[in-house]
C-alpha cells in the first residue's frame, strides 16, 4: 500500500498541470484507500 502511494506521489507533479480534475481524482482515490 505505502509503494502504490510512494508511485502516486512521483507521478502526481507530473499529472497536475495538464489534468487538474484527473489529479483530484487519483488524491480522492489514495485518501480512500488509506482510510
Amino acid at each position: 500500500m505505502k509503494e502504490n502511494v510512494q508511485i502516486e506521489k512521483a507521478l502526481t507533479p507530473m499529472l497536475f498541470p495538464f489534468d487538474p480534475d484527473h489529479f483530484w481524482q487519483r488524491v480522492r482515490l489514495i485518501i480512500r484507500e488509506e482510510i
